[in-house]
């Protein structure tokens, strides 16, 4: 189920074409679990593993994730891992305006999935990446994602925490990145993989000591490496937001060098008026979250077609 440029260019502009508020019904969420973590909730975690909070408490905790499974059992799963922009950082209301939360209430998709974001904050896909900060030692990898069930589709959007400076390490990342997909297979062979290189940064971001140097020019080149070599069984596609970002609205991120072949410019309305990116020059804005959720939701209901 592999894209050609062309047909996936088609995808992105459909998605920027359909571009628009999505409403979540806040009185029909059963079908929404969010178990996104911030970057204290990892730092609480890790001193304390078998606290109550998170044997008991926490939505995604052994009991209420069985339950929840229960309730939705039969309806196909896209399960979202990532760091702070799956999470929602920054956004006034994270469960509601984070991607993949209005993906859940997209119009295209309809409902016909249910969603978990397992989103954690600063976190990164190299194993070896210093402190507790990587993927492969939180629940939401150990202990959630092998027992969801009916997984229709896994997004992987991580390594804007990975490509720092003085933490990049190319093949490091290339071999857990990897490792990363064959074990997701493992877990769950019939789901469709989408690999989505992360938003650009801005300048004030990729500068400077501990900046995220890396990001804009060798991250995407790598998760298209990774991807590739993995050879994975299930199918898989990609999705490149850095070229969805630049190529939607260039004259906000003109400080940005997207990876690889520039979008080719389509003459459009100007959708979104407020910039993609926060101030910080890292996180999506609630504009680039939307930006980001249409992308997907039309990439999705796309594979649903080819598969139907």
């Amino acid at each position: 189920m592999l894209r050609t440029s062309a047909s996936l260019s088609i995808v992105l502009v459909s998605a920027i074409v359909r571009c628009g508020t999505i409403a979540l019904d806040n009185k029909s969420t059963s079908g929404y679990l969010d178990c996104s973590w911030d970057t204290l909730d990892v730092e609480k975690y890790h001193d304390n593993p078998n606290g109550h909070y998170w044997r008991i408490k926490w939505a995604c905790s052994g009991a209420r994730l069985a339950a929840w499974l229960n309730q939705t059992h039969g309806r196909p799963t896209i399960v979202c891992i990532g760091d702070s922009n799956t999470r929602g950082i920054g956004l006034a209301k994270k469960w509601r305006h984070a991607f993949p939360a209005r993906l859940y209430g997209h119009h295209l998709l309809s409902r016909r999935y249910k969603i978990v974001n397992l989103g954690i904050a600063g976190t990164a896909a190299q194993r070896n990446h210093g402190g507790h900060a990587n993927y492969w030692s939180s629940p939401h990898w150990k202990q959630v994602l092998p027992v969801l069930s009916d997984v229709a589709i896994v997004l992987v959007q991580l390594g804007t925490n990975d490509a720092r400076d003085g933490i990049w390490k190319r093949t490091a990342f290339r071999d857990d990145y990897i490792m990363m997909l064959q074990n997701i297979t493992e877990m769950h062979p019939n789901a469709t993989i989408i690999t989505s290189i992360p938003p650009p940064v801005g300048k004030v971001a990729s500068e400077g000591p501990g900046g995220y140097a890396y990001v804009n020019n060798q991250l995407g080149e790598e998760i298209v490496i990774a991807t590739n070599m993995a050879h994975l069984s299930a199918p898989r596609t990609n999705i490149n937001m850095q070229h969805v970002f630049t190529g939607h609205e260039a004259a906000v991120l003109k400080d940005v060098a997207a990876v690889g072949e520039q979008p080719k410019q389509h003459k459009m309305p100007r959708l979104l008026s407020k910039s993609l990116l926060q101030g910080d020059g890292v996180h999506a804005s609630q504009a680039g979250h939307e930006l980001m959720a249409d992308t997907l939701a039309t990439l999705i209901s796309s594979l649903a077609e080819v598969a139907s």
